[in-house]
C-alpha cells in the first residue's frame, strides 16, 4: 500500500449533488460512475480489512499498481490462493481488467 506521506490528493470529480430528473444525461452518467467507484472502494477496503490488512481508502485509491495490493493480500493471507473468485472480485474492485494483463 502507498505510504500516506507519498499520497498526493488529486481533484476529484464534483459529485456533491445527487442526479435529478432534469440533470443532463452526461452529468448523470458521470455521477453514477463516480458513485460506483466509491462503492467499489468501500467493498475493497472491507475485503482487505477482513484479511487483517487495515488499509486506508486513500492508500487504495492512490495505489499505482493494484496488483501489489493483491500480492500483499496473498502474502498476509495465503489461504486467498484457494479463493479464486474472491481474488478476481478484489481485482475488479481495484479497477483491474483483462486488458491490464497485456
Amino acid at each position: 500500500l502507498v505510504p500516506l506521506d507519498d499520497v498526493e490528493v488529486e481533484d476529484e470529480e464534483d459529485v456533491s449533488e445527487a442526479p435529478t430528473p432534469n440533470m443532463p444525461e452526461a452529468i448523470r452518467k458521470q455521477w453514477q460512475r463516480a458513485l460506483r467507484r466509491e462503492q467499489q472502494l468501500i467493498e475493497a477496503v472491507e475485503m482487505l480489512d477482513a484479511l487483517g490488512l487495515d488499509p486506508l481508502p486513500v492508500q487504495i485509491r492512490q495505489a499505482k499498481q493494484p496488483l501489489a495490493i493483491i500480492s500483499r493480500a496473498i502474502k498476509e493471507a495465503p489461504s486467498m490462493l484457494r479463493k479464486h473468485d474472491e481474488l478476481l472480485r478484489l481485482g475488479r474492485l481495484l479497477g483491474l481488467t483483462a486488458r491490464d494483463d497485456q
